[in-house]
């Protein structure tokens, strides 16, 4: 039987950030009310009623992956190197990042909007005309065939170099309910004017923290260059 309140980032990603030997809190800053919030459980945070609907499909699939990458997430974390390439590990490390990126309400919402301006655009607000397109309320794409790209996506960023980057002394990285970050620094002057932050773009940069004092990056070697490190450990970031 599915649980009601589905997670859409996973409990023990977030307990990598957890300060308490329990792991059952976490520290949060709510953007909305500009508070802090120190002791917050963790199994109320980034989870909505039925997330992914009431049969449990969605959640099961989600629940191994999570089995499979939560084990090679830790690894990496004890052992502070990533996995060699062409490796299974360094395959459901990937993996895991194009999931996590694609199953959240964040992506949800923009996904909803997005197909809103669609179909006002190709309607232009007959919701008879619209209604008999779709044979009835348009069908906004659900998260499953969202989900379902997150194969391709992976091969997409097994074309990127990985790097372990350790935070600088005295600072730590933070993780959010979105917590992969895409960015383009190549062509950031042009984000306003067209995406820049797909799967296949020259010069994407993939961003996911795994602890307060780990992140990975995925970067394309063919734009940026990163110092040598040795043997996958760490390179220690600037301020």
């Amino acid at each position: 039987m599915p649980k009601r309140d589905q997670h859409y980032v996973p409990q023990f990603y977030l307990r990598f950030f957890s300060s308490e030997v329990s792991k059952r809190t976490i520290s949060l800053y709510s953007l909305r009310s500009d508070n802090i919030v120190h002791g917050a459980s963790i199994r109320n945070q980034c989870a909505r009623p039925w997330f992914y609907g009431k049969n449990g499909v969605i959640e099961e699939n989600l629940a191994q992956i999570e089995a499979a990458t939560g084990a090679v997430l830790h690894r990496i974390r004890a052992e502070r190197r990533l996995p060699p390439t062409h490796t299974p590990d360094y395959s459901w490390l990937l993996f895991f990042a194009a999931v996590q990126g694609l199953r959240t309400n964040r992506v949800m919402q923009e996904g909803i909007e997005l197909e809103r301006k669609v179909s006002a655009l190709l309607f232009r607000g007959d919701e008879e005309a619209e209604a008999r397109f779709f044979g009835g309320p348009p069908p906004y794409t659900p998260l499953d065939l969202r989900l379902s790209s997150a194969k391709i996506t992976a091969q997409c960023y097994a074309d990127l170099s990985a790097l372990l980057v350790a935070a600088p002394r005295h600072h730590g990285f933070l993780t959010s309910d979105h917590p992969v970050a895409l960015y383009n620094q190549l062509l950031q002057e042009y984000s306003s004017h067209r995406g820049t932050t797909g799967a296949a773009a020259s010069g994407l940069q993939v961003f996911l923290p795994l602890s307060p004092n780990l992140c990975v990056l995925l970067f394309d070697d063919d734009v940026y260059r990163m110092l040598p490190r040795r043997r996958g450990g760490p390179i220690r970031a600037t301020e």
